[in-house]
């Protein structure tokens, strides 16, 4: 960056790059296209080490390495992200219940103590899992998942339920989790994308949330 020269140039895809992402480490690359492909590099040779698609091949949207580098989380334009052990070429966790079907939506891990950049078990160090992955949706919501769980725990935004505790004191899917099923396909048709949030970070140390998009009013909005 200091020189401002180019140092490589990579032939990626076949179509427009829309996401990239470096691993925790800096050794690794990992992009998402619109052809449908996600594809793992090496940052040192620019060799392509794993290209990895779903069967019916929707376009990718959005691609970020959980911090651990050990997995990808994957966002496709099918209102689907799915974690993926890019080693074993094999999706893990599948996450719906968000409308993602237009734009490229940006999506973040995030815990109840905020600390974003803690990461799912690890396999070198067996650190504690992240509870959240959160994204937003083209209906002006934001779906908060249980990683682990993959169930909808929480949705913000307009006419969204708040989770109850379950049993074990754990939040519960929001009533809002499946009506983001139910209802997400009349909201989206009713937005038109309008509202849509299109890009959601969570802050280091608290529990709260960034979000941007196409809000009329052009605001930021912070969650708690």
């Amino acid at each position: 960056v200091r020189s401002g020269h180019c140092l490589r140039e990579v032939p990626a895809h076949s179509d427009p790059v829309t996401a990239v992402d470096f691993s925790a480490d800096g050794t690794l690359i990992v992009s998402s296209s619109l052809d449908g492909l996600c594809r793992v590099w090496d940052t040192q040779t620019g060799h392509c080490l794993k290209t990895l698609f779903d069967r019916d091949s929707p376009p990718m949207c959005f691609v970020r390495f959980t911090p651990n580098g050990n997995y990808i989380m994957l966002s496709s334009l099918n209102g689907r992200m799915r974690l993926w052990d890019y080693e074993k070429s094999k999706a893990i966790k599948t996450y719906e219940g968000h409308i993602n079907k237009q734009y490229c939506v940006y999506s973040t891990f995030c815990s109840s103590q905020g600390a974003p950049r803690a990461v799912p078990q690890s396999k070198a160090t067996g650190q504690e899992p992240v509870p959240w992955a959160i994204t937003g949706s083209e209906d002006g919501r934001i779906h908060v998942y249980g990683l682990n769980s993959q169930k909808v725990l929480q949705v913000l935004g307009p006419e969204a339920s708040q989770p109850a505790a379950d049993a074990d004191g754990a939040a519960a899917p929001a009533a809002g989790a499946e009506a983001g099923k139910a209802q997400g396909a009349s909201a989206a048709a009713d937005t038109a994308g309008n509202d849509a949030v299109l890009c959601v970070d969570a802050h280091p140390a608290r529990p709260m949330l960034a979000a941007c998009g196409r809000y009329r009013e052009g605001v930021v909005k912070l969650w708690e």
